[in-house]
């Protein structure tokens, strides 16, 4: 059996919140002007769609790394985030292995939104909003035993994607998520 610390505490309730609500540093490597509105271009309407199965993509990662931590290694979530985002997740995992929790569940992204693009920098930029439905998701023990609340609707998530590699498709990562409780849809 293992000894709780503070810091397993700490990272414990860090987890439930990013999960739950969500969490966040600013990234510094987030350009925060955004474009003049303007008809969108096919460079734009590609990496909106690219965007958009990458953030499929994080959540297709986070129900697997979630669902079975003990076996899932900490470079689970490398091929869906990077910056900030990567380290939470990273933190996230290993306070879920060191209390011996999971997740049982999944993440349906219902809806997409576009709130920004930015093709023009030195990195290509997404603001995306999703309508995450998270309600079959359960924290629980090792005995099975369910930890905290689970969301009753599905709940409104912001989530920047940024690609360092542009045009490479693969190359879309979650980068940054804004420092906002998740709303409902």
């Amino acid at each position: 059996m293992r000894t709780t610390t503070p810091r397993a505490l700490v990272l414990c309730a860090a987890l439930t919140a990013l999960v739950l609500g969500g969490c966040t540093s600013p990234d510094p490597k987030v350009e925060t002007t955004s474009p003049a509105p303007s008809t969108p271009s096919i460079d734009e309407d590609q990496a909106v769609a690219d965007a958009t199965a990458a953030l499929h993509r994080f959540y297709q990662v986070l129900d697997q790394c979630y669902a079975d931590p003990a076996n899932a290694d900490a470079s689970c979530f490398d091929s869906v985030a990077v910056d900030q985002v990567l380290t939470d997740y990273r933190s996230s995992l290993e306070a879920l292995q060191n209390q011996e929790w999971h997740h049982e569940g999944h993440s349906e992204v219902l809806s997409v939104k576009v709130v920004w693009v930015n093709v023009d920098g030195s990195f290509k930029q997404v603001r995306l909003t999703a309508c995450v439905d998270q309600r079959t998701w359960r924290l629980v023990d090792g005995s099975g035993a369910q930890l905290g609340s689970v969301p009753t609707a599905p709940q409104q998530f912001v989530w920047q994607l940024i690609n360092y590699d542009y045009p490479e498709a693969e190359q879309w990562k979650v980068s940054y998520y804004p420092e906002e409780e998740p709303l409902p849809c």
